[in-house]
């Protein structure tokens, strides 16, 4: 867990940066794993909790800082 925290320092400049690029990963997932039928009850539940963690500057991905002793 160590070397893949350091990697994800080294490669995004925030939780947030970091946030939103695994959301994207899990677009590209959705629409590549799961049935055509599943893909909407998915998409909208990401979406969901997306707006949840980034909504008003308190959601959880916004307000956490990259953890110092992994920098």
């Amino acid at each position: 867990m160590d070397s893949i925290g350091r990697m994800a320092v080294s490669c995004f400049h925030s939780f947030a940066e970091y946030a939103k690029s695994y959301v994207f990963g899990r677009f590209f997932w959705i629409f590549y794993k799961i049935e055509k039928e599943q893909q909407l009850y998915y998409i909208y539940h990401l979406l969901k909790t997306t707006e949840k963690l980034f909504k008003n500057k308190k959601g959880d991905w916004l307000i956490h800082p990259w953890i110092e002793k992994v920098r």
